[in-house]
């Protein structure tokens, strides 16, 4: 194996002795520098789905009350004809800003699914209103505001308090011009 920074053969950069070597003059070049955030974990957002008819979460972080479905017995079919086993049942908890706190019950635990979906029908047949203004959407129960939502990535989400992050990924793009120099550069990307 040959070292990233003088090319000689039995050892590697960091152990390296020769000088630093930063960037190749001789040739132009582009810099791309992507920000994206990576998540191991699901996302904690709860899109409003008006096609859904149960509620459905991908993981068991909000699940207050719980229980398994043997593997196989259940399945969610999507409007694509694609299908997704359920693994379990249960209640889920999501705090609202302004205090509110929100039960969801008989939620369908689905890991295969890419989001967690809030149903809006089960939320009507529950006595919910539910008002779309413009790009906003407000829930309410016999006149009390419980919590609204705002969309994100094409998607309608609910406001929760797990929702402050801002997931949006970004992409700089830097040439190689006589403007910029080497210690711009360095400044540059030590920042991001």
């Amino acid at each position: 194996m040959n070292c990233f920074n003088c090319g000689k053969p039995g050892h590697f950069a960091h152990n390296c002795t020769e000088p630093k070597v930063m960037f190749n003059h001789n040739h132009p070049f582009n810099l791309y520098v992507s920000s994206c955030l990576m998540l191991a974990e699901s996302v904690p957002f709860w899109t409003i789905d008006l096609g859904a008819t149960n509620h459905i979460a991908r993981d068991r972080t909000t699940f207050v009350e719980f229980r398994r479905i043997p593997k196989g017995s259940r399945y969610i079919y999507m409007g694509n004809n694609a299908s997704a086993a359920v693994l379990g049942i249960g209640t889920c908890k999501l705090d609202l800003w302004g205090g509110h706190t929100f039960y969801l019950h008989d939620v369908l635990y689905a890991p295969e699914v890419q989001r967690n979906l809030m149903s809006v029908l089960a939320l009507l047949q529950l006595g919910f209103n539910i008002t779309f203004v413009g790009c906003c959407v407000k829930i309410h129960l016999d006149n009390i505001f419980y919590g609204s939502g705002f969309v994100l990535n094409g998607f309608m989400v609910l406001d929760t308090v797990n929702v402050s992050i801002n997931y949006d990924a970004s992409i700089y793009v830097v040439q190689n011009s006589s403007t910029i120099n080497d210690s711009n550069f360095i400044t540059w990307h030590a920042r991001l």
